[in-house]
C-alpha cells in the first residue's frame, strides 16, 4: 500500500508541476495545493485545503521546534 501512496503523490506532483510549466505567470503554495488536490480527485474543497496545509504547517513548525530543543540539549551535554 506504502508503494501506491508513493506513486500516486508522485503522478500527481509531476502532473502539476508538467501543468505549471505550461503556465506563463507565477502560482502561489496555495494554487500549487489546489492543483496537487485536484490531480489526486479527493473533492476538497478550497477551505479544506486551506485547514490541512495550515496543519500541516503547523506540524512542520512544532517538529522543527521539537528538534530545535533536542539538539541544543543534546549540544550542551557533550560539550
Amino acid at each position: 500500500m506504502r508503494k501506491e501512496l508513493v506513486k500516486e503523490s508522485k503522478e500527481a506532483c509531476d502532473a502539476v508541476a508538467q501543468r505549471i510549466e505550461e503556465l506563463e505567470e507565477e502560482v502561489t503554495p496555495l494554487q500549487i495545493k489546489m492543483m496537487i488536490e485536484e490531480e489526486l480527485g479527493y473533492g476538497l474543497e478550497k477551505e479544506e485545503i486551506v485547514v490541512l496545509a495550515l496543519t500541516f504547517k503547523h506540524i512542520d513548525d512544532l517538529y522543527d521546534k521539537v528538534n530545535d530543543v533536542d539538539t541544543i540539549e543534546s549540544n550542551m551535554l557533550y560539550r
